[in-house]
């Protein structure tokens, strides 16, 4: 089990990147997990659909649709697409994969690929939705207080990297002095980010960042931290544990 402050996944080699995504966009796959998880919690899924139900917000997805109702009403929707190839050979495709959903909060994987100018075009990124506002972002310092975020960014081995400043003392003076070069883009450094799995009072979280440049596109580097769990939403999140709606749970086996 990775350790707080470690990195997960960093510096993926450009061909086994390029590799890797034409793999996933080629083949007819879903965020869906094993049949025999899925009967023990409290989404179902089949080949080609999934969905989950926690309380009043219910997500279902395809391979080319997600939509998200919050107590009976549409909330928000994503769709997937493949374009072309046109007259002048372009063609881009866009897919999503499920993360997490715990309460009103959904994490979604977003990954693009497009080719026919001078180089393809590819790269993941991650967000995690509020279904009660309409889908958008919602940012760790929502949920987690800025002190215990900022203790826990900073003891991170990658945010060390990058950080250049070592004396910040604050969550927005880290913020502003990280510097991810072509590798990390640290723009979303606080909506990116899915809940993984519960280790007794604390909750583990993936913040999953996306390529600076282009040189070094398709780069995707995911932190991993513990951070205590806040008492008032302690049952929402043992509640999704519960239901099996957390990364570690909808991960491909």
């Amino acid at each position: 089990m990775p350790q707080p402050g470690s990195t997960i996944e960093h510096a993926m080699s450009a061909p086994t990147r390029l590799l890797l995504l034409i793999a996933l966009w080629s083949s007819s796959t879903s965020a869906a997990p094993p049949a025999s998880q899925a009967q023990r919690t409290a989404h179902s899924a089949t080949a080609s659909h999934a969905a989950i139900s926690l309380g009043p917000w219910s997500v279902q997805w395809s391979e080319t649709q997600l939509t998200a109702t919050a107590y009976g009403q549409p909330a928000m929707s994503l769709s997937e697409h493949i374009d072309g190839p046109d007259e002048h050979g372009y063609r881009s495709q866009e897919h999503f994969q499920v993360r997490s959903m715990v309460g009103p909060w959904l994490s979604v994987d977003h990954s693009w690929y497009s080719e026919g100018g001078a180089h393809p075009s590819y790269g993941i990124d991650r967000t995690t939705h509020d279904i009660t506002r309409g889908g958008q972002a919602i940012a760790l310092n929502e949920i987690f207080s800025e002190a215990v975020l900022f203790e826990a960014l900073r003891a991170d081995t990658v945010i060390q990297k990058y950080l250049r400043d070592a004396s910040v003392e604050t969550l927005s003076e880290l913020q502003q002095s990280l510097y991810g070069e072509c590798a990390v883009s640290f723009s979303g450094l606080l909506t990116s980010w899915a809940f993984h799995h519960v280790r007794g009072d604390q909750v583990a979280v993936r913040i999953g960042l996306g390529h600076g440049c282009e040189v070094e596109r398709g780069n995707f580097t995911e932190l991993g931290l513990y951070l205590p769990i806040p008492s008032h939403l302690r049952s929402t999140i043992m509640a999704a544990d519960e239901a099996g709606t957390l990364m570690d749970d909808l991960s491909p086996r």
